[in-house]
């Protein structure tokens, strides 16, 4: 005997793929027998091209076909499938400018923006560049996220203390790696991707000096200062650059009212007299290098100060420009004084003595 099974397919379901294939079309399929008590399975796959919130019609129709071409049906039945389309909605926020060593905290967002619960939703963070430590992160796994429901979650990674050298950026991508709906898998193509700019360092440091390292005299008058006699020290700034190349660079700082600007040899020093200000300017620091400038100030103590130390100069400010970002970076020292804690030449505490001091 000949069975035939018919299936109607309705507007909005298109089949691509069946188990066993098709005789006839891609919705006909003939057996030549089917034993009692025994059954015969198909398996379609298709694709759904109706918007969400239609039902679809699926008709089954299952008879004989007899030899003069007449199908004479045995059962019929008619399952309507409801049309959902799972969404989910993602973001990222990352900060714009990072630098070798920064914390490099990121804001994850997930919106079930459909009308259906998706379970088992498994999250996937991926770095670009080798400038973290970890290039892929597998998330926990949210059970479920109910329709409409929203979830926010941080995450906090650290950047590289020394960085590749042709890595300029960091790309964040947050995507899904899996999740079901009713107990099904299903796959979701939406990725999100944030930028992070890279941009070195700059440091600055600021010491009085009155002797060089090779204990050459730099300043002038007693150590330790006296009440009345005039000493010069030597100021001395360094600016160093690391994972990055810096232009424009320019230091700046504002004397005390009690010390004078004695002058400096170096032609990138300048000194304003109208509000006591020093500066130097520098075109450009490489990746890795630094540069160095010396200034003499003097100071004459009053009675006073005695028993107190000098303070010489109030806080630095070094201002550079990034090349790779074209950001502005910035540092900072706070003040300098008459305490030499870093010069070869004295143990000198710094400490004002009366002026007939020995």
């Amino acid at each position: 005997m000949n069975v035939k099974a018919f299936i109607d397919y309705p507007d909005g379901f298109n089949a691509t793929s069946a188990d066993p294939t098709a005789d006839k079309s891609d919705h006909t399929w003939l057996f030549d027998e089917i034993a009692p008590g025994a059954s015969e399975k198909v398996k379609i796959k298709g694709e759904v091209t109706a918007d969400g919130g239609t039902t679809l019609t699926m008709i089954t129709q299952v008879g004989i076909q007899e030899p003069d071409g007449f199908f004479n049906i045995q059962a019929e039945a008619s399952d309507d499938i409801l049309i959902v389309n799972p969404e989910l909605q993602l973001t990222i926020e990352a900060p714009q400018f990072a630098s070798a060593g920064d914390v490099l905290p990121l804001t994850l967002s997930i919106e079930n923006s459909s009308e259906v619960d998706i379970e088992q939703i498994q999250l996937q963070l991926q770095f670009s560049g080798k400038a973290v430590d970890t290039s892929e992160v597998e998330l926990d796994t949210i059970e479920i996220l109910e329709a409409g429901e929203s979830i926010d979650i941080e995450y906090i990674t650290t950047v590289k203390d020394v960085l590749p050298n042709d890595v300029s950026k960091i790309t964040s991508t947050f995507s899904v790696a899996s999740a079901e709906v009713g107990g099904s898998s299903i796959e979701f193509d939406t990725s999100v991707e944030a930028e992070t700019q890279l941009q070195g360092n700059v440091s600055l440091e600021s010491e009085a000096r009155y002797y060089d390292d090779d204990l050459t005299k730099l300043g002038d008058g007693p150590l330790p200062p006296k009440v009345g006699s005039t000493t010069t020290y030597v100021i001395r700034w360094t600016v160093a650059s690391s994972g990055g190349n810096m232009e424009d660079l320019q230091v700046q700082t504002t004397l005390l009212d009690n010390v004078t600007y004695e002058g400096s040899s170096d032609d990138r020093v300048s000194y304003s007299s109208s509000n006591n200000t020093v500066a130097l300017n520098l075109r450009s620091v490489k990746d890795g290098d630094s540069k160095f400038a010396d200034f003499e100030v003097s100071v004459t103590p009053t009675k006073e100060d005695k028993g107190k130390l000098l303070v010489l100069l109030s806080e630095s400010i070094l201002t550079a420009v990034d090349t790779s970002s074209e950001e502005t970076v910035q540092a900072q020292t706070g003040q300098v004084t008459s305490n030499l804690t870093n010069d070869p030449g004295t143990t000198d505490d710094g400490v004002v003595v009366k002026k007939n001091a020995n």
